[in-house]
């Protein structure tokens, strides 16, 4: 049996029902519990930019750790709606254990009222992890006048 452990960090505890025919036993509940060995961290794991000004435009930021113990190619850094979001430096780059980089996300509003967002992806050369997508998210509203 495997489990996702995709959107987990730390620690994950899934339980298992099993009905037996044994009319004793009844069931049995099976727990697994598994520690999430992180190798590429992304500090904040969502970015929430929270109420942004329609027209305008707003920055955040957000660290990548390579928690692992061997070098980590990253080598595609890509932000899609191009139209809204932006992330710099968008060339490759590799992280050493422990070392860490910023990323800097630029978010253009538009006049466009309402909740919008979307991702920033880093290519990875990571087998069970060839992407890690951060999601990006803001609500815009109207500008208030002074």
């Amino acid at each position: 049996m495997s489990i996702s452990t995709r959107g987990y960090t730390q620690t994950l505890s899934k339980q298992i029902k099993i009905k037996t025919n044994d009319k004793d036993a009844g069931s049995v509940i099976l727990t697994m519990k598994a520690e999430i060995l992180e190798i590429l961290s992304v500090t904040p794991a969502f970015v929430n930019l929270g109420k942004v000004d329609a027209g305008s435009i707003k920055n955040s930021g957000m660290t990548v750790l390579n928690k692992g113990k061997a070098p980590v190619s990253i080598s595609r850094v890509t932000a899609k709606p191009e139209s809204i979001i932006s992330v710099l430096p968008d060339q490759a780059f590799i992280l050493k254990p422990g070392e860490k980089k910023q990323l800097d996300i630029t978010f253009n509003s538009g006049f466009s009222k309402g909740h919008t967002g979307g991702y920033v992806t880093l290519e990875t050369d990571i087998e069970n992890l060839p992407k890690k997508i951060i999601r990006v998210r803001a609500q815009v509203v109207e500008k208030k006048e002074p």
